[in-house]
């Protein structure tokens, strides 16, 4: 079976000062109903015959109207990090457990017409992206098709020991 490794870019949106990014007439500056602000975001999808896994971290001040050819800076005092994991989601085909629910957004990670069952963390997220700091994005592509082994295949998982991740 071979995985396919795919990296996505999610821009950033500012509702709050320009129009919706999603058209939505509700949705408008200083409406107070606005899709507020967020950053980019950046995705590592690890895409396999069964399903998908899909590690995100967010460029917390990477937003819209906020930048200049010298960066992104935040407007007032940083409360959270600048960047910021996400999740680690799993996208499956099948249900994970008695009772899980199918996503009401469509999915194309498991195939056109099939419900998507989707499970994440945001605190692994964290972990992951301590680790693509501190050892590359190598370490990501590891550590993800091990976990998509290990949910759908129940096979053998090669870690890196120099990982402080993959090695707990």
């Amino acid at each position: 079976m071979s995985l396919r490794r795919i990296v996505k870019f999610q821009p950033g949106h500012n509702c709050m000062d320009y129009h919706c990014v999603q058209h939505d007439k509700a949705c408008y500056p200083g409406s107070g109903g606005s899709h507020g602000v967020h950053g980019m975001a950046i995705h590592f999808f690890v895409k396999g015959d069964i399903g998908a896994i899909d590690f995100s971290f967010n460029l917390c001040d990477m937003v819209p109207g906020r930048g200049s050819e010298m960066g992104f800076t935040h407007p007032v005092e940083r409360t959270y990090e600048s960047i910021r994991g996400q999740s680690l989601n799993i996208h499956s085909p099948k249900p994970l457990w008695n009772g899980h629910e199918a996503s009401a957004d469509e999915c194309h990670w498991v195939g056109e017409g099939n419900a998507c069952y989707c499970d994440g963390s945001t605190t692994i997220a964290g972990h992951i992206l301590m680790d693509l700091a501190e050892h590359g994005d190598e370490a990501v592509w590891i550590y993800l098709e091990n976990y998509y082994h290990m949910t759908f295949t129940g096979g053998p998982v090669a870690l890196r020991p120099e990982s402080k991740l993959v090695s707990r």
